[in-house]
Formats: structure tokens, sequence, C-alpha cells
């Protein structure tokens, strides 16, 4: 998504996990190329909850990735993302 530098911005989601996620292997975040500039992690749940991370754009930054995504522990996991949120 197109961002201005030196500008701070709070990314968030929904997300849900199944039963079978371990603990902090969900992550959620921004990244630049394959920089993480912010994450946060998450666990199974038993719903969704609101995740969510804040950053200042570096200089000559003028684009982020928003992603979430698992470490898969070989069994049937899932999440679900909804309503994306940037403020």
């Amino acid at each position: 998504m197109p961002v201005v530098p030196g500008t701070t911005y709070t990314f968030g989601s929904w997300i849900n996990a199944s039963a079978n996620l371990p603990a902090d292997q969900g992550r959620f975040g921004v990244r630049t190329g394959t920089t993480d500039l912010a994450t946060t992690t998450f666990s199974a749940g038993t719903g969704y909850a609101h995740h969510e991370v804040t950053l200042k754009v570096p200089p000559n930054i003028h684009e982020l990735t928003v992603y979430a995504g698992f470490n898969a522990p070989n069994l049937d996991t899932w999440i679900q993302l909804d309503d994306f949120t940037v403020s």
C-alpha cells in the first residue's frame, strides 16, 4: 500500500486461528520487500481477535506490504482474516 515517509501508521486486522496453531506461531505485520518493519505474534483462538502494529515509516519508503501468516505444525491448521484497517 502507498505510504508517506515519516508518517506514523497503525495497521490492524481481525484474525481467527484454528486450535492447531501453536503458541506465537501466527504473524501479523508490515514489511518492505523482505524486511519486517513491525510484527506481532498470535496463537490459536476461539474466535476473531484484533491484532495491530504501529510504525513510523522510514525515509525513502513509499510502499509497504501488510501481511498475515503462520508456521505450519504439520497438522490441519488455518487462519481467517477479516477487516484490515489503517489509521
